[in-house]
């Protein structure tokens, strides 16, 4: 197999000062990866069409490289705030994000013997 991919990420955030002892923390972050892809077209699948199993064959007739189509919508919130406690030398943080995994690859190039 000679396994291929790429992708990019990009991250935007702000924080604002709400009150002399809150701060709010909000950003977006988008990830895109593209399919793994055999550099040499090898790769096949079977495609069904009105219940009759065809096989294709990765990158061509139309079908995609990856056997899949790429997923261009994986845009992830963040969101964030922060709480100083005064006098008690404390501060309180509480986070939410969603987070897209990458593939693994070490699945493809180290498979269990």
């Amino acid at each position: 197999m000679n396994l291929r991919n790429g992708g990019s990420d990009a991250f935007i955030e702000d924080s604002w000062q709400v009150t002399p002892t809150t701060s709010l923390n909000l950003g977006v972050r988008y990830e895109y990866s593209n399919p793994l892809y055999d550099k040499d077209d090898t790769n096949t699948n079977l495609v069904f069409q009105n219940g009759v199993p065809s096989v294709f064959v990765g990158g061509r007739q139309g079908y995609p490289r990856g056997l899949m189509y790429a997923n261009r919508h994986n845009f992830a919130p963040r969101i964030g705030i922060a709480k100083s406690l005064p006098g008690h030398g404390l501060v309180l943080h509480a986070s939410y994000g969603i987070f897209f995994t990458p593939v693994d690859q070490n699945t493809w190039w180290q498979p269990a013997p």
